[in-house]
């Protein structure tokens, strides 16, 4: 992965780390350092409609779902998996925490650059299609 987000002068754009200060490094080195040192991934697996796209769904959105699939709907990348209810893709999705004295709090953002940034912990989590038993 490669991230090398410039400045209007070109020069590298920097962000904060754990302390609020960035020590001269460039996005690309704290978001480095973070990928490598603070990153777990999470593999979600299950039977079919056991409900780990709307768990993904809440988590990755920091919302509850509404029992109609509002929580799935914001991850699902294709039409037909809005109207079939089922998940027929594997996707990732990052989930970015930031400590809040004693307990740790979704960080929600528009990039996945603004959820490293701004993250003291990263979990990737992969949404798996699930499988009937019926068909085993």
């Amino acid at each position: 992965m490669k991230v090398v987000p410039t400045t209007a002068a070109g020069s590298h754009a920097t962000g904060p780390n754990d302390d609020g200060n960035n020590n001269g490094k460039s996005v690309q080195d704290i978001v480095l350092d973070t990928m490598s040192t603070k990153h777990i991934r999470v593999a979600v697996v299950g039977n079919v409609d056991s409900g780990k796209s709307t768990l993904i769904g809440s988590l990755v959105s920091a919302t509850l779902d509404d029992g109609r699939g509002m929580a799935r709907s914001k991850i699902i990348k294709h039409k037909h998996e809005l109207n079939t209810g089922r998940t027929s893709s594997i996707s990732t999705h990052l989930l970015g925490l930031v400590r809040n004295q004693e307990q740790y709090q979704a960080v929600t953002g528009s990039s996945y650059q603004d959820i490293v940034l701004n993250s003291d912990r990263l979990v990737t989590l992969m949404d798996l299609a699930g499988v009937s038993l019926r068909s085993i």
